[in-house]
């Protein structure tokens, strides 16, 4: 009963914060960071990055530096990339020798935030590693920072006999998103099963691109009721969005509004 009694109370914690004024959130926040519970502290790296405060730094890294849990080490390291700071890259480079595999793949997606091509050297040994969420994260990052060679990588591993290591490779795809990536997830949807199939159909779905509705009519007849519905909803998902299409400010290639490279030069959109 304490125990419960003591959960209870420091979630207690967490909710006044979060009805505190921004600037004294955040001061309430960076405290909770030196709470005895993993969750709390986990939370309250979670909350923190949320609100992209730069203020928030300096006690994030001091609170990186004493943290033993590989969960809140990971959630601090991607927290800091999200600020988008390039000051913190000598910093957080380090963490990619981590012996948590967890730690590895958030300090690559960090790096990824922040954005600098300079450290793409770093990463290249990474797509080697027998980690899969470190090789496909550090393939995603490598491919914005222009390595396309890493989609090749990237398809020879939708051909795993491991489910969780093409729900990975899936997951990436449609973060890259390009006409040639909504391709490959479309034509992955008949050699999948009914949990991948619903994964790529729902992210098929988020991006809008028309060029899937074909693919995605096939899966209405599915004789999964689970894949039936869902392509359904990803076709009328489609159907509302139809048009918004933007031109690419590079080569003025016309993009789905959710691509996040342009299929034609393959600069990065957003």
């Amino acid at each position: 009963m304490n125990d419960f009694n003591n959960v209870d109370e420091k979630y207690q914690l967490l909710v006044e914060a979060s009805a505190q004024p921004r600037k004294e959130y955040l001061i309430s926040l960076l405290e909770l960071l030196k709470e005895d519970e993993e969750w709390i502290r986990l939370n309250a790296v979670l909350a923190i990055a949320s609100l992209g405060d730069e203020k928030s730094i300096v006690p994030l890294l001091d609170a990186l530096k004493k943290e033993e849990s590989e969960y809140v080490r990971a959630a601090i390291i991607k927290a800091l990339g999200k600020l988008g700071n390039k000051k913190l890259i000598p910093i957080i480079l380090p963490y990619l020798k981590d012996e948590d595999s967890r730690v590895v793949a958030n300090t690559i997606e960090s790096l990824e935030m922040i954005g600098d091509k300079k450290i793409a050297g770093r990463l290249l040994p990474l797509l080697k590693n027998k980690e899969v969420r470190v090789r496909v994260n550090a393939a995603k990052a490598l491919w914005k920072f222009g390595h396309r060679e890493v989609l090749d990588m990237l398809i020879e591993m939708l051909s795993s006999e491991h489910t969780w290591v093409r729900n990975s490779v899936i997951y990436v795809m449609g973060q890259i998103n390009t006409p040639q990536t909504r391709k490959i997830l479309c034509e992955q949807l008949k050699k999948e099963n009914e949990q991948l199939k619903i994964k790529i159909i729902e992210t098929l779905g988020v991006i809008g691109d028309e060029s899937a509705i074909s693919y995605l009519r096939e899966c209405v007849s599915d004789r999964s009721i689970r894949v039936a519905e869902s392509a359904q909803l990803a076709l009328s998902n489609i159907s509302l969005r139809r048009g918004e299409y933007f031109p690419c400010q590079n080569c003025s290639y016309m993009n789905p509004k959710n691509a996040n490279f342009c299929g034609s030069c393959g600069n990065k959109i957003n």
